[in-house]
């Protein structure tokens, strides 16, 4: 209802209005600062269930209520249920627990006999850790806009759920992905991949990149497929586009896109190496250092630039890396195309490999 006032679609206001009304009198609970989970379809008989995937999705609701409506009591409802669940979380090592009685005492044993219950599944469901770090971050932001002091103890608790459910989830059984749930010391229960979690994931380290600045998040995003891009065989130059667009927040233009709008072949400045190199080189200004030298690489690259190799034979350009990070003067790269990750680019050429080659930096600290 509320993208349908957004869209301006006929109805959309009365029916979100008829939701808010019966949301307030059948589900929000005012002295608790919660959401109660299920009734009977006549609303005669209320479940003594309590569950916090409803009070996520409340909080979801009600901070997309607050900005359309422009009814700040949602976005004080969604603080109240953050609050609740940061005490809960902090006190389970940072994995919410989901399921509790009807007087909000969390229930860690429920359906442990039944642990892949479809809609109540036993432990710590980490995907939905992943989730709540982003509403938080957004509730947080919307909340102290300018008050970072304010925000700064919800960003903080936001990016411990976050690498919680990293740490406990992702490839933690020795394959790619995050798996769905495990028991309360983080051992992988239900091991089936879901797509949300994935989805949820790449949001999630995008937006906590964007917040924090933190380069994990950089590193987060790159290790996990981001499915709303084309793939190309030679994906060095795809990735660093995406590192630009959806990690650096810059627009795409009428010269460097994703998509041509004739299919989905992309423009060649985001796939092409010597394309990418002119568009961000010459064209957009970030053009920095040629280094002759694996030495001068190491002195001119910053954490944050775009390195772009050339044949200094064939004049071919060949090759674009992301400089992760740079520790005791030594450069460590991400790519695609033999993807690895912050690798010591010492370690990968000597000076007498690297003979042969220009390096360009594109320079965007």
């Amino acid at each position: 209802a509320s993208s349908g006032v957004l869209a301006c679609r006929e109805g959309a206001e009365e029916l979100l209005k008829d939701a808010l009304a019966l949301y307030d009198l059948r589900f929000w609970n005012e002295e608790e600062g919660l959401s109660c989970d299920t009734w009977n379809t006549e609303f005669t008989e209320l479940d003594s269930y309590r569950g916090l995937n409803a009070n996520m999705h409340t909080v979801e609701a009600f901070l997309a209520a607050a900005d359309v409506t422009g009814d700040e009591k949602y976005r004080v409802r969604a603080g109240r249920i953050i609050d609740h669940v940061l005490v809960w979380a902090k006190d389970n090592n940072w994995r919410i627990p989901e399921h509790f009685s009807s007087d909000w005492v969390p229930d860690l044993e429920c359906n442990k006999d039944r642990p892949d219950d479809q809609f109540k599944p036993y432990g710590a469901t980490p995907g939905h850790g992943i989730e709540w770090a982003r509403l938080i971050t957004q509730w947080a932001l919307s909340t102290y806009k300018e008050d970072k002091a304010g925000a700064a103890p919800y960003i903080e608790a936001a990016e411990n759920l976050y690498n919680r459910a990293v740490a406990d989830a992702w490839n933690a059984d020795g394959a790619p992905g995050i798996c769905y749930t495990t028991d309360w010391n983080g051992k992988p229960v239900v091991h089936d991949r879901m797509h949300w979690t994935l989805a949820e994931a790449i949001n999630t380290s995008s937006v906590l990149f964007h917040v924090t600045d933190n380069e994990k998040y950089a590193a987060d995003y790159a290790m996990v497929n981001n499915y709303k891009y084309p793939e190309y065989g030679s994906d060095c130059t795809n990735y660093a586009s995406q590192i630009i667009h959806e990690g650096g927040g810059l627009p795409t233009t009428s010269q460097w896109n994703i998509w041509t709008g004739t299919g989905t072949l992309a423009w060649k400045s985001w796939v092409n190496v010597g394309a990418f190199c002119t568009y961000w080189g010459e064209v957009r200004g970030n053009i920095g250092n040629t280094c002759s030298t694996l030495a001068k690489v190491n002195q001119y690259a910053e954490p944050g630039d775009f390195l772009v190799w050339r044949n200094q034979s064939t004049l071919e350009y060949e090759h674009t890396q992301f400089v992760q990070s740079k520790t005791n003067g030594e450069v460590y790269c991400s790519q695609h195309s033999m993807p690895y990750y912050n690798k010591r680019l010492n370690s990968r050429y000597t000076e007498s490999s690297f003979k042969g080659n220009i390096v360009y930096q594109l320079d965007f600290t």
